[in-house]
């Protein structure tokens, strides 16, 4: 789904995904987002397919439930070079109950998506 507001990974679709044997860590399509049911260090890593429609700078998140735990600025996304491979990753300690998600933001009013090919792993480390 395009949109210059912040969006999150799935939106206008529902990703195919592989679910973890414990159901600690459980996509949630209303959502667009992880729900966790376990405490524990989670590392999340995603290599996306990002396009737009103009010369932007895209915000890209991770987040656990509203706070970022890493933000990457991908400077000079631009039409004619799409699309934009970015990749990311965070490590960090979240409490059963909390969302993971993975957001992407332009910097200005330019439409950006997340195309087909981009993909999110979260392992639960301990």
């Amino acid at each position: 789904t395009a949109a210059s507001t912040e969006t999150n990974f799935g939106a206008g679709v529902t990703p195919t995904e592989v679910s973890d044997p414990y159901g600690q860590i459980t996509w949630n399509n209303t959502n667009k987002n992880w729900d966790l049911s376990a405490d524990g260090t989670y590392r999340v890593e995603a290599t996306l397919s990002i396009s737009t429609d103009a010369i932007t700078t895209v915000a890209i998140k991770i987040k656990n439930d509203t706070s970022n735990k890493n933000l990457y600025s991908a400077h000079g996304v631009h039409t004619a070079e799409d699309p934009e491979e970015v990749s990311i990753q965070a490590m960090f300690t979240a409490a059963a109950g909390s969302t993971i998600s993975v957001t992407i933001t332009s910097d200005n009013s330019a439409n950006i998506n997340f195309d087909r090919g981009s993909a999110v792993t979260i392992t639960r480390v301990r």
